[in-house]
């Protein structure tokens, strides 16, 4: 792997659960299955996978099981389905499970209200038992798979806008908010916590000098490593330094800073003892567990300038994708470059669509070609409260789209595109309706004007991008969570003809705007708009 984090002594034999009565059951046959292993084939003391994803069958589906001679134990790391913002930190918007697909034959199973129109800037995390983490901006909650909260947890100061993470048994939380020792302006700081998945309590917690940004990033937790991102100097908002501290106690490791803005900071791995990750101008970065720059490649750097609101996913066959505007301009880009060595393998552009979200790459369906689904299209913006200047207007506003046409309302638009991955060729692409209303949906209303009025630590608007990474899902469905009307569309190319029809969409309306994809895992699909209830479909 590459790294100095990694134990030694590690055995590839593949998943194996132990829970309670079952643990005799399961070291023999971890037994029986290293027994027959050394008699097929000759292996050294230690035999490594390339990672600890299972997502991509035949290249990236390994387990590490630790095997100690000093004990008859064994550890093992569980496979938890949804992880971080993405799904893993090995692939972003893939999982080879399924779920429910026909909305209309499948309704939610159960739903979380939300009473207090919190707010929900991730996807749920889901371990391996199914159950669910959903942090909104002051609460953790833990709900069982049948929708029981199991306990809430908060942090003592600050508020979290980042994606937390799970490993090994906690989940890694980042909340960031201002001293008030009198100090003007008040010192900024980050906090790193951990929380124990079964008991919901704090294990330790670690204070980051610095700010974060207002945006929607991600920990990641990988190695025994916890990244969080940080901004620092003159940077507006983003991402532009990175501080990494241990994920057994929280002590410091290293930072490395980087001369431009990364958006909704998400990093990934090959599992290779490298990290990856994307500016929001369209550099692509490779850095050790260590640190220490890689490679970089992509446009020229513009410091401290955001140009869009994309980033970068990697693949299985050692390709990073990315999703990015440049010079503020209203034109996708989409680029590959090779993991080993940065070169540009090829780049497609999409005038007069904004590059805004992170790509989504994996396998479309079992049998399927590898591809790369991205997000294009136009970010929803601000709310016009002159609407409000009258209820008559506010009611045409609503209600009437030759007013809202009248009153200057921008026509946005919102595209999935799927991309053969080796060559960037389009296989086919998905329009959403336009979207016809100043703000994302659940951004205004009566709601938003409670939020501004009571000052509400919540924010009174969500601002979410043009819609959550794309999910693909092991049957060749993509999902897509729209931030412009709280669509969530099921999206499968049954006749392979190229061309979306009316058959092959499923649409659930919850009428309030996305910030992140839904969760999956084996038979579950778990969807949180922003300011929505949460809602869970089951098979």
């Amino acid at each position: 792997f590459g790294s100095s984090h990694f134990r030694p002594s590690y055995l590839l034999l593949g998943n194996l659960t132990k829970q309670g009565g079952r643990e005799t059951m399961a070291i023999l046959h971890v037994l029986f299955l290293a027994a027959t292993i050394f008699q097929v084939i000759s292996v050294p003391t230690t035999i490594v996978g390339q990672s600890d994803s299972d997502d991509f069958e035949g290249s990236c589906s390994t387990a590490l099981l630790q095997l100690s001679a000093e004990s008859s134990q064994v550890s093992h790391t569980p496979e938890y389905y949804w992880i971080q913002r993405g799904g893993k930190p090995t692939n972003f918007g893939y999982t080879k499970y399924t779920a429910p697909s026909n909305f209309s034959k499948k309704p939610p199973a159960w739903t979380w209200q939300n009473e207090d129109d919190e707010q929900v800037r991730h996807s749920p995390l889901i371990d391996d038992e199914m159950n669910l983490y959903v942090m909104t901006t002051l609460k953790l909650r833990k709900f069982s798979p049948d929708g029981k909260i199991l306990w809430i947890w908060h942090p003592e100061e600050g508020v979290m806008t980042a994606s937390p993470a799970l490993y090994q048994g906690g989940v890694y939380l980042l909340s960031a908010g201002a001293s008030e020792s009198g100090t003007s302006p008040p010192a900024e700081f980050a906090t790193v916590h951990l929380v124990d998945m079964e008991t919901g309590q704090l294990r330790w917690k670690k204070v980051i000098p610095g700010s974060c940004g207002p945006d929607s990033q991600s920990v990641f937790v990988y190695n025994d490593t916890c990244i969080v991102p940080m901004m620092t100097g003159p940077a507006a908002a983003g991402t532009n330094k990175l501080a990494a501290v241990s994920a057994l106690d929280g002590s410091s490791l290293w930072e490395y800073s980087m001369d431009e803005v990364v958006w909704n900071a998400a990093i990934t791995t090959p599992g290779d003892g490298t990290l990856l990750f994307a500016g929001s101008c369209g550099g692509a970065f490779r850095i050790s567990f260590g640190g220490e720059l890689i490679w970089r490649s992509g446009p020229k750097p513009e410091p401290n300038n955001m140009c869009s609101t994309g980033g970068g996913s990697l693949g299985p066959n050692g390709v990073y994708y990315t999703e990015y505007n440049r010079d503020n301009t209203k034109t996708a880009h989409i680029s590959a470059y090779r993991v080993s060595d940065g070169m540009l393998l090829w780049e497609k552009t999409f005038p007069n669509f904004g590059g805004g979200q992170y790509p989504a790459v994996g396998p479309l369906g079992k049998n399927g070609p590898l591809v790369v689904a991205v997000a294009i299209g136009d970010n929803p913006g601000f709310l016009n409260l002159s609407i409000y200047e009258s209820r008559e207007t506010a009611e045409s506003y609503f209600n009437d789209p030759e007013a809202r046409k009248e009153m200057g309302v921008p026509n946005y638009v919102n595209t999935v595109v799927v991309m053969d991955a080796s060559t960037g060729n389009e296989i086919w692409r998905w329009n959403a309706p336009v979207w016809d209303h100043f703000a994302a949906a659940g951004d205004e209303g009566p709601n938003m004007l409670h939020r501004v009025k009571t000052n509400s630590p919540e924010h009174p608007m969500c601002l979410p991008d043009l819609q959550g990474i794309p999910l693909i899902s092991g049957d060749g469905t993509i999902y897509s969570s729209s931030s412009h009307s709280g669509d969530l569309t099921a999206i499968r190319d049954d006749n392979s003809n190229g061309i979306i029809e009316p058959t092959e969409v499923s649409v659930f309306s919850p009428h309030k705007c996305f910030l992140n994809s839904p969760s999956l895992a084996p038979g579950m699909l778990v969807a949180a708009p922003c300011w929505g209830p949460m809602y869970v479909f089951k098979e």
